[in-house]
C-alpha cells in the first residue's frame, strides 16, 4: 500500500508502510494555483510515483517525496 498524504506523522501512526509526501492537507496532490493543465500534469506524477513505490520493497515504514 501506498498512502499520499500531507501528514506522514498520522501515515505512520495508522501503519502505512509505503508514505508519499503530498503538496498541502486541502489539495494533497494537486495545487490549486496551478493552471489546470500542469495541475493534471502533477497529479499525474504523483500517480506515477506511487505506483512504482508499490513496486518499492520497504523493511519499514519510509517516507518518499516526489522528487
Amino acid at each position: 500500500m501506498v498512502q499520499i498524504t500531507a501528514l506522514p506523522e498520522v501515515a505512520k501512526m495508522v501503519g502505512a508502510n509505503r508514505i508519499l509526501r503530498g503538496t498541502n492537507i486541502t489539495y494533497v496532490v494537486g495545487n490549486k494555483n496551478l493552471p489546470k493543465e500542469e495541475e493534471q500534469k502533477l497529479n499525474q506524477r504523483y500517480l506515477e510515483k506511487a505506483l512504482a513505490l508499490l513496486q518499492t520493497p520497504v523493511e519499514e515504514q519510509t517516507i518518499f517525496a516526489l522528487d
